[in-house]
């Protein structure tokens, strides 16, 4: 099963076609369930009437907006105004997994708490505290329903895997309780690498975690195979076995 993420950036302000870019690249990877934030309601409708009735799918408002498509039904819809993200169960073969698609921009005195900008301002320990009353309450208030997970998005923050001087929260507790970064389990030797384009950048902030399930590959899209990428970010895609 290939799963993708994707934060669209404003939902793809830089594609003048969207709806087919978005086509072309669900089956280009052949994606049976993809997870996209900073999606408004009016691009999410061109992507879901291109794709007709391949994929089922589910949207939901909010800042930025958040939406899943899957080739397997949705029968479960556990998602609430409160959640920052998507939260659904699907039917693979009879089997039910949740999928959990976030975008964890809690606000933080006006601004989205992203760990290495907060460092810059507040001491560890005050950051830390920070990101556990925002992130980490959000995250801990969706997951552990299900034995079987796939939770993706763009999480704001770096993973403690990346960066073993700093034990980032959120990351640290998804390891805790049984949650595998798929990327860094299939590429343990890569150092720091950044899933954002701007060039004074280097942390992963977009990530597919699986709990239950098995990993088989992971790696980040290469935009240079795109004449025009319609994100600041890049797109992290991950096959699993169920």
């Amino acid at each position: 099963m290939n799963i993708l993420t994707l934060n669209l950036h404003f939902s793809g302000k830089n594609s003048l076609n969207i709806d087919i870019d978005i086509y072309n690249l669900l089956k280009e990877h052949d994606v049976d369930i993809a997870g996209f934030q900073e999606i408004n309601g009016i691009t999410y409708n061109k992507i879901k009437n291109i794709l007709g009735n391949e994929y089922d799918s589910i949207y939901k408002a909010g800042p930025g907006g958040y939406c899943i498509f899957s080739k397997y039904k949705i029968v479960k819809n556990l998602s609430r105004k409160e959640h920052f993200g998507n939260n659904i169960v699907i039917d693979y073969n009879g089997e039910e997994i949740n999928v959990i698609n976030v975008h964890l921009h809690e606000h933080y005195e006006g601004k989205i708490p992203f760990g290495p900008y907060l460092k810059k301002k507040y001491l560890i320990d005050d950051v830390f505290n920070i990101i556990n009353e925002t992130q980490l309450k959000h995250i801990k208030k969706l997951c552990g329903q299900y034995n079987k997970t796939i939770l993706m998005g763009d999480f704001n923050n770096p993973s403690h895997l990346d960066d073993n001087q700093i034990i980032w929260p959120v990351s640290k507790y998804l390891w805790d309780n049984g949650y595998i970064d798929s990327f860094k389990f299939c590429n343990s030797s890569i150092g720091l690498v950044s899933s954002l384009f701007k060039s004074n950048t280097n942390y992963r902030s977009d990530m597919i975690y699986c709990k239950g399930l098995d990993v088989l590959t992971s790696n980040f899209i290469d935009s240079n195979n795109y004449f025009v990428w319609f994100s600041d970010h890049k797109g992290l895609l991950s096959k699993i076995k169920i």
